[in-house]
């Protein structure tokens, strides 16, 4: 697929609203997707700037690209229409020109087609596969459906564990350093900030748990047709 008429807002749009139909959070009791939604939260963040990024990007792509495509068009046309000394003039002076805005415009999609790929991994994890794996904006179908309901350990131990690494790890650690110091006024301090310095291994943890046990749970992928999505 031709990547400059890729409309790249409508793909993000599209990507993040197959996201939001949440469909694997259905799958779960409502208790359990709410938990696992907040514990999610430290991704959906970082997706939401990555998309941020992406859809700024994308606007200011979509009108460069517009003037570049109606000289393209024009540079065509008056090419074909006129005699062979004209003709040469046209494809010696303004083709390159025109080759030239095209090259800049490249850079644009370089970056957009970056900033999609990380937003669309980001969003598979935190959306636990709600839509079809997929790295670049040309895939034509990424829905899944979704036929069957999770066994619940599956959510739990996701939660289970995730309150070990945030709640009971820094609150035991914290517990024996003020028992050491003979100080307990400082416990929820200490404690807020070990719990901060715990987001990095729960996010690494959460990433982990998503992509091996949940994303390809429960119900079936829709086939995959053909695209250049991969």
């Amino acid at each position: 697929m031709n990547f400059f008429e890729v409309d790249w807002l409508k793909k993000g749009a599209d990507l993040m609203k197959e996201a939001f139909l949440f469909k694997k959070y259905k799958a779960m009791h409502p208790v359990l997707a709410i938990l696992c939604g907040i514990l999610m939260l430290p991704l959906v963040l970082f997706s939401f700037i990555m998309a941020g990024i992406y859809f700024v990007l994308s606007f200011f792509f979509t009108i460069e690209i517009a003037p570049i495509k109606f000289l393209h068009g024009l540079v065509s046309k008056e090419g074909e229409g006129v005699k062979h000394a004209t003709q040469f003039a046209i494809y010696w002076i303004a083709w390159p020109v025109v080759f030239f805005l095209y090259l800049l415009a490249s850079g644009f999609i370089v970056t957009l087609s970056m900033l999609y790929a990380i937003t669309s991994i980001l969003t598979f994890i935190w959306s636990f596969g709600g839509f079809r794996f997929h790295l670049f904006a040309t895939a034509e179908d990424i829905s899944v459906e979704v036929n069957d309901e999770y066994n619940m350990l599956f959510p739990a131990i996701y939660i289970l564990g995730a309150g070990v690494i945030l709640v009971l790890l820094p609150a035991i650690t914290t517990l024996i350093d003020c028992i050491e110091a003979g100080n307990f006024e400082l416990f929820i301090d200490i404690l807020t900030l070990k719990i901060i310095d715990q987001v990095p291994l729960h996010v690494f943890y959460s990433i982990l748990y998503s992509l091996t046990l949940m994303s390809y749970r429960p119900g079936a992928v829709k086939e995959e047709k053909n695209s250049d999505a991969e």
